[in-house]
């Protein structure tokens, strides 16, 4: 697990904060969760994602910009709360400080 949060911080720091209007896509998780409002954000990099849990008037513009914010405050703090291998297993962190 610490390789993919050392990966994870070394690409926060290559690419930064998301540029206004430019390396992000949003799709739907409906056909995943019906019954919630919840955005993937996709970016520049394949393994660099935001999951917004929005409420019932989320658009995929508003999902964009909140993930934004978040992936701002990610790169500038590198600070990692949660990590998920490719088997779905979750790593809880307290915060351990930026680097």
């Amino acid at each position: 697990m610490e390789a993919i949060v050392l990966k994870a911080k070394a690409i926060l720091k290559q690419y930064g904060p998301v540029s206004e209007g430019t390396d992000y896509s949003t799709s739907p998780l409906d056909h995943v969760y019906p019954d919630d409002n919840i955005w993937l954000v996709a970016y520049q990099h394949p393994d660099l994602v935001s999951v917004v849990f929005g409420d019932k008037n989320t658009t995929a513009d508003n999902a964009a910009l909140i993930a934004r914010k978040e992936r701002a405050s990610d790169a500038d703090q590198c600070v990692v709360v949660v990590a998920k291998d490719f088997f779905g297993n979750e790593t809880l962190f307290k915060h351990e400080g930026a680097f």
